[in-house]
């Protein structure tokens, strides 16, 4: 396939991409104020949680977010997405620089008269 069939294929991919989001979730547990709580047992503590937080970079600032588990299963599939997203952008990105290589080769070339 040429590479603007190959770009062709990524863009109809993009664009039948739906909800996407960057960053990676985790599990966090917590100790509160509480004297006399469970999470402060001497022997046996037993912390809060699981909490769940989605940690990301955008817009040149890290940013984190409480998940509530309800939504775990959607935003895994998000986040899934996105690194679909990635992929293809860096695929895209590769091929227009390969076409862009063809073609000043291509023009470098001496003219036959």
């Amino acid at each position: 396939m040429s590479i603007e069939g190959q770009i062709a294929q990524v863009k109809k991919q993009l664009n039948q991409m739906d909800g996407f989001r960057p960053g990676s979730v985790s599990q966090q547990y917590n100790v509160c104020g509480k004297k006399e709580c469970r999470c402060k047992d001497k022997k046996n503590p037993q912390k809060h949680g699981p909490y769940y937080i989605l940690s990301y970079r955008f817009d040149g600032k890290n940013r984190t977010e409480y998940v509530n588990p309800q939504y775990l299963q959607m935003l895994e599939a998000r986040l899934k997405n996105y690194e679909a997203f990635q992929q293809l952008i860096q695929k895209w990105v590769g091929l227009e620089i390969e076409k862009s290589r063809q073609e000043m080769t291509r023009l470098s070339k001496p003219r036959k008269r």
